[in-house]
């Protein structure tokens, strides 16, 4: 009766129920490279502020920023299932806030897209 209402850890439960982040990233070390590599090219997205008014500008920054965006997405959603594993794990609570704070930054590097040019 006892084992009914006990939740079971993460390494109770069976593989084919778990996620598998390492199709997105195979180690921290490769989501770390990522980061670094999104902290190059978001700041260059904002070479196109004041410049949406040209049509070819507009196509190019379009594609930079669904470029970066998926980039920045990956990066979050293996930051946040891995800090869902454990989250007494300050490891992965450190890599989350990490990404959210640049995720944040990121959109304000792009709140240009949204005002009248």
């Amino acid at each position: 009766m006892d084992n009914i209402n006990k939740v079971k850890t993460r390494e109770e439960i069976p593989e084919k129920y778990k996620w598998n982040v390492s199709k997105m990233y195979s180690n921290d070390e490769l989501w770390e490279m990522d980061f670094k590599k999104a902290k190059e090219i978001c700041p260059k997205l904002l070479k196109y502020k004041g410049k949406l008014k040209n049509s070819k500008d507009l196509l190019n920054y379009l594609k930079s920023y669904i470029d970066a965006s998926m980039l920045m997405e990956d990066l979050y959603v293996y930051a946040h299932l891995r800090n869902d594993e454990n989250q007494a794990n300050p490891k992965y609570q450190v890599i989350l806030d990490k990404i959210k704070t640049y995720y944040s930054e990121f959109g304000s590097m792009n709140s240009f897209l949204y005002q009248k040019y």
